[in-house]
């Protein structure tokens, strides 16, 4: 389990596993975001971001603002590690790092229903009927 808050730190890990970096890695970091991410023999499995900042949901238009905590986003796991509980051990993960009484929220389409899975695995409960949890 690894966390990079900056730039340089992220273009590392990415450089070492053979991950592309994007602009919007830069720009999420230039944002005071934060990345968590599993590796296996210097690879990249399945990665996700926090921000204490409002967050855009382009699937619903919306966006997520949260005075009293962080907000959880654009998990991925690439192909070959998906099923084995990645996701879920990620979101464990992160939430035992944050900060003692640190809130955690998560947004997972209604229709993602493996994502939406391993997120009360996790540990988070729902919050409304728009799957906020």
């Amino acid at each position: 389990f690894n966390s990079c808050s900056s730039f340089t730190e992220l273009v590392q890990a990415f450089r070492d596993s053979g991950n592309t970096i994007e602009r919007y890695h830069y720009n999420r970091m230039m944002n005071k975001e934060k990345v968590y991410f599993f590796q296996k023999d210097n690879k990249i499995i399945c990665y996700g971001w926090s921000t204490e900042k409002p967050l855009f949901v382009s699937e619903k238009n919306k966006t997520l603002d949260v005075k009293d905590g962080v907000i959880l986003y654009d998990f991925f796991t690439y192909k070959e590690f998906r099923n084995k509980g990645f996701y879920q051990k990620l979101l464990k993960k992160i939430l035992n790092q944050l900060e003692p009484n640190t809130k955690a929220y998560i947004y997972a389409l209604k229709s993602n229903i493996a994502s939406n899975k391993a997120i009360v695995k996790a540990g988070f409960q729902a919050t409304n009927s728009h799957k906020i949890f």
